[in-house]
Formats: C-alpha cells, sequence, structure tokens
C-alpha cells in the first residue's frame, strides 16, 4: 500500500472511502479512526469531526482561524506521537469536517 498526498488539494473534500481507495485499502474500515499512522510511514493522518455522533466520544475539537483545537484520544495511544512529530520529522495531514457523515476538507 502507498500512501501519497501528491494527488489531493487543500481545500477539497474527500470521503474516506475515495482515501482509502487511493490508498490501497480494501475498505474505508481501515482509515476509520481520528489518527491514522501508515505503516512504513513518516505520516500521522488526523480525521477530525467538530459535531460528533451522539454516540461516540464527545472530544472538543475545533478550528479557530488557523489553529486547530484537538483533544486527544480517550485512551492516550496516538497522543505521544502526535506531539512528538515536528522532533521525529513526521509529517502532520489533517482531514476535518463540521459535522458527522459529511466530506472531510484536506486543510494541512
Amino acid at each position: 500500500m502507498t500512501v501519497s498526498f501528491r494527488d489531493l488539494e487543500f481545500g477539497q473534500s474527500y470521503e474516506r472511502p475515495f482515501l482509502a481507495k487511493l490508498w490501497g485499502y480494501q475498505s474505508f474500515h481501515a482509515i476509520s479512526k481520528g489518527v491514522i499512522t501508515p505503516a512504513n510511514t513518516k505520516y500521522i493522518i488526523l480525521f477530525v469531526t467538530k459535531d460528533k455522533q451522539q454516540a461516540l466520544p464527545q472530544y472538543n475539537d475545533y478550528i479557530d482561524g488557523n489553529m486547530l483545537f484537538w483533544e486527544g484520544e480517550e485512551k492516550h495511544v496516538s497522543d505521544k506521537r502526535v506531539v512528538e512529530a515536528n522532533k521525529n520529522q513526521d509529517e502532520t495531514h489533517l482531514f476535518y469536517r463540521d459535522t458527522h457523515h459529511s466530506p472531510f476538507i484536506y486543510c494541512l
């Protein structure tokens, strides 16, 4: 599988099934979490939704101006890698949407 961002445009909307197919995943379920770190890459991919489904944890995530305010995962599994991204020379890519079940906007 090859995860690449060269065919994506900043500010454009994308849905998970399209991205999964583009990146060679068999199903969009492989990228259905909020933080994705594809194997053998230096990528951290954030899928952030401001207004989440009621059944999901209600993290207070939003964009204000050019700043992302993002609460780490409940179990904090990926928090350390995200915090240390610059130090470890990881590339962070953000896909953001205001409301669940709508396309994500590629922000960064």
